[in-house]
């Protein structure tokens, strides 16, 4: 090898590593290709709490970011099934005390993060039901910016964290009006 001079592999007869990869410990791939890690799947839970009667139903969301809303959702802990945790994080995230029991599954989402490593997070969302009792409704928890009650026919509108989420909305709209009793017409009790 001469001074001075880079070494090209010619005398090991070994391409050399780029050195973006020498320098960073990035594993490369065929042709010099980083090689990417199977992302990773996280299972989380969330909930879609509605009230009123199926003519005035209205659905609670929230806004953390700057300017777009979604439902409460986040990871089940060890031990806990899916319906506990959409209860947990429904409780956590909108500051209702007394959340009603899960009346049943209403969709799935699948989001994609491509950071390092990547994450693949599909998210199981449950409706529940606040007419049997008033809803109790504590301090706005931190990092949550607004809590907002919705129409069917502001879901359109509304500008949301995915559009993912749009269909779960009306899922837990259509679910809320078949469960329904349509004789009642009792407004509801509310949040207190």
């Amino acid at each position: 090898m001469h001074l001075g001079k880079p070494n090209d592999g010619a005398e090991t007869g070994r391409v050399p590593k780029p050195a973006s990869s020498r320098r960073l410990g990035v594993p490369m791939g065929y042709r010099g290709r980083t090689m990417r890690s199977k992302p990773k799947l996280q299972i989380s839970a969330g909930g879609a709490l509605l009230r009123g009667t199926a003519a005035t139903a209205e659905l609670l969301v929230m806004r953390r970011r700057a300017r777009v809303f979604e439902l409460p959702k986040g990871h089940v802990e060890a031990g806990e099934s899916l319906q506990q945790a959409a209860t947990r994080e429904l409780c956590e995230e909108t500051g209702v005390r007394n959340a009603p029991p899960a009346a049943g599954p209403i969709g799935t989402v699948l989001y994609r993060f491509d950071g390092r490593p990547p994450v693949r997070k599909r998210v199981h969302f449950f409706l529940f039901v606040g007419n049997a009792t008033p809803l109790e409704l504590g301090p706005r928890p931190k990092g949550i910016r607004e809590l907002r009650w919705i129409r069917h026919h502001e879901i359109a509108g509304l500008p949301l964290q995915s559009e993912n989420l749009r269909p779960i909305l009306i899922s837990a709209f259509n679910h809320y009006r078949a469960m329904a009793d349509p004789l009642a017409d009792e407004p509801s009790a509310g949040l207190r």
